[in-house]
């Protein structure tokens, strides 16, 4: 147990002399290890981002074979046999105590169960830490979210500049299944919160049903998970054949080749799934399950769903599914086309490709509704002006 001197100070001056207590100062130079200023809970977080130091828990292991030989001398038992309900017994029967908050309740556990197992803190020469998101609330999960967010920013950065992938990677969800919390926590050495996982299964599915996400199979694998040889992932065969070929795409498994994209107006958000039609089949294209005449009343809207596949010819070619929600009917049909146009773009020749960027079908409108200003009724409109 640690030894605390009371220092009691007279301050003077004011109404009367008051006598307060002074802290005794932390002997960080005598020993370097002490922890006495963090709770064991406060520690563990702090050590979580900046990796166990081997040397502390050495000297946390010594402290603990000490104090449990004082408890052994104490009850009178050998500390050799003291097992840790033993050690627990003798605590609560030493130190007798009421409160309600565990926390707050004296413990005493072996170094590797209060201290989490984590990775060593990577460190450059002047021994500043190389991951640059070492500040951050969750260094580990800012870094992950950052490359994911950043291989997706630079596969759409591809498609706007009307580059076509060398081949393509087909996603297949009933099949391929990703890292759960568990495996992710252990992977990344820290504790996986809900949000933080729907925010990782969002972005890790985004990139895989990208038409480029080819570029990024190294780190989709990495995250990828083996269920078995009825659920193991589609590998992909490198063959050297034009995505531009449809007779090709059409000799192969058509559930082989489906291109998914999302677009995005305003508040509405779109999914197309893209597959190509077979001899004698005549194309569908629905929405929300729905014929495109069912689900868009007006004329204009209809015509700006099709127009991606009006501009570069391709009538009869393709199965269009799309899936919208939010925003009104202009939105809704506005995000169908772009994902329909960045869904077409594996099947379509360069040429073609470039006409779509050309008519700015690939790229999203970046306009969002003006929010509201404060003591105004809208967001341009002012108050009525009274002069008296």
């Amino acid at each position: 147990m640690r030894r605390v001197t009371l220092n009691f100070v007279r301050q003077k001056g004011g109404p009367g002399d008051k006598i307060m207590f002074r802290p005794p100062p932390m002997s960080r130079t005598t020993d370097p290890y002490r922890q006495d200023s963090l709770p064991p809970h406060r520690i563990a977080k702090t050590l979580a981002k900046t990796g166990i130091d081997k040397e502390f828990i050495e000297y946390q292991v010594k402290q603990f074979e000490l104090g449990k030989r004082h408890l052994g001398n104490m009850m009178g038992v050998d500390s050799e046999l003291m097992t840790q309900s033993d050690i627990n017994q003798a605590i609560q029967y030493l130190f007798p105590i009421a409160l309600f908050s565990k926390r707050s309740r004296p413990i005493m556990k072996h170094p590797d169960e209060i201290f989490p197992k984590t990775a060593t803190l990577e460190v450059d020469e002047n021994k500043r830490p190389k991951n640059p998101f070492f500040f951050s609330v969750n260094a580990e999960f800012s870094n992950l979210f950052f490359l994911l967010a950043d291989a997706i920013h630079k596969c759409d950065q591809a498609l706007k500049e009307g580059r076509r992938p060398e081949r393509f990677l087909p996603y297949d969800p009933l099949t391929q299944r990703w890292m759960g919390e568990q495996k992710l926590s252990d992977l990344l050495n820290t504790k996986v919160a809900k949000y933080n996982m729907r925010h990782f299964n969002s972005l890790i599915r985004r990139l895989a049903t990208h038409p480029m996400a080819a570029d990024y199979e190294h780190l989709l694998e990495a995250f990828r998970v083996k269920t078995g040889t009825a659920g193991l992932s589609i590998e992909v065969k490198q063959q050297k054949q034009s995505l531009n070929d449809i007779e090709g795409f059409l000799e192969s498994d058509p559930f082989d080749r489906v291109s998914i994209a999302q677009g995005a107006k305003f508040t509405a958000k779109a999914t197309v799934e893209l597959r190509p039609c077979k001899d004698n089949e005549e194309a569908e294209v629905t929405v929300n399950e729905k014929l495109l005449s069912e689900h868009f009343d007006y004329i204009q809207d209809r015509e700006q769903v099709m127009f991606p596949i009006s501009v570069t010819k391709m009538y009869g070619k393709f199965h269009v599914k799309a899936t919208v929600e939010g925003g009104g009917r202009s939105s809704q049909s506005n995000s169908v086309r772009l994902a329909l146009s960045r869904a077409m773009v594996p099947f379509l020749e360069d040429n073609l490709v470039e006409k779509l960027r050309l008519s700015g079908m690939l790229t999203r409108d970046p306009r969002k509704r003006e929010r509201n200003k404060i003591a105004q009724p809208g967001p341009r409109k002012k108050k009525q002006f009274r002069k008296r």
